[in-house]
């Protein structure tokens, strides 16, 4: 069992005057990041926030730093036995972004990050191969922009193409197309 740190401000729940027990065994922690999925407009992502803690969590979802709005039937947030998914169906671009989930639980709150990327696809016929158009290969580098540096910090993020940081940041941000150096 976690017992909290005496000199941890969140071991302590109230000050001098109003004294209140230390929760013991309290925890909270993510059990794997948020994903980060890059797919063509039109078709339907899904992001996943998996956390556990004592008290368990309340979760909520960030895009950019906003809350994110429901919609029916296109945007839809459900509680899960692992804390939470975000659905967006019939992407378009303007989905593009940083999606933050923020689980709390009265005692603590942590956040976790992903980037969901939609990209423009070319026009398919009805025999034709979806998943010829997918296959891109990625890779991990640091995080070079400014958008969401106090998110993201000096961590490292997937990326498919050396173009696609400068890319999200211009779609984030509504510049046009600048290098990040």
């Amino acid at each position: 069992m976690e017992v909290p740190d005496p000199n941890d401000p969140l071991g302590e729940l109230a000050g001098q005057d109003d004294p209140i027990p230390t929760l013991k065994g309290y925890f909270l922690n993510f059990l794997e990041p948020v994903n980060n999925i890059t797919i063509v407009q039109g078709q339907t992502a899904i992001l996943h926030c998996k956390v556990a803690g004592n008290p368990p969590p309340t979760v909520r979802w960030l895009k950019n730093d906003a809350p994110v709005v429901q919609e029916p039937r296109r945007v839809i947030i459900r509680k899960t036995e692992y804390g939470s998914r975000l659905r967006i169906q019939d992407l378009d671009t303007t989905d593009t972004g940083y999606y933050q989930c923020v689980a709390t639980n009265g005692v603590k709150t942590i956040t976790a990050t992903g980037v969901l990327f939609v990209r423009l696809g070319p026009t398919h016929s009805p025999n034709h191969n979806f998943q010829d158009d997918y296959h891109e290969d990625g890779f991990c580098q640091p995080y070079r922009g400014i958008a969401c540096a106090r998110f993201i910090g000096n961590r490292t993020i997937y990326v498919d193409s050396l173009q696609m940081q400068g890319e999200i940041e211009n779609r984030i941000t509504g510049r046009s197309p600048t290098s990040l150096r």
